[in-house]
């Protein structure tokens, strides 16, 4: 059953058999899943968002995200600066940095939102290969 619906999530109520053969019944939030981006200004600087969170009370680094049916990384390249288009609850600073002070962003609690840590950890592994990508 259906509790509540909204652009990025569900709330559920719903009955499951478990593998003892007793049957519960559970209140869940269904996401829809999100794209997170990782726009590069070449081979050496990315870009982060530092943007207000009014429900948490606090600013969050992340990158660029949308919600979407799986999560996916996409690498942006050959960006254009433009004027940010904002909804009037948004408050979105980015700033650009390399993958070395984003990692250390993580490793100093600074970064705490969970797509970003990971696409971030897997661009700093794969950063070779995304590097002569670039470069190419």
């Amino acid at each position: 059953m259906r509790i509540y619906s909204s652009k990025k999530f569900d709330v559920l109520i719903e009955n499951f058999n478990l593998p003892n053969g007793k049957q519960v019944e559970k209140a869940f939030v269904r996401h829809r899943g999100s794209v997170v981006i990782a726009p590069f200004l070449g081979p050496e600087r990315i870009i982060l968002i530092k943007q207000y969170r009014p429900i948490l009370g606090t600013v969050s680094y992340t990158h660029l995200t949308d919600v979407y049916k799986r999560q996916h990384l996409y690498i942006a390249t050959n960006l254009t600066k433009t004027t940010q288009k904002l909804e009037e609850y948004e408050v979105i600073e980015p700033f650009e940095l390399t993958i070395d002070e984003a990692i250390k962003m993580i490793d100093e609690g600074k970064i705490e939102d969970g797509k970003t840590i990971l696409s971030l950890l897997f661009i700093s592994r794969k950063y070779q290969e995304i590097r002569s990508l670039l470069q190419g």
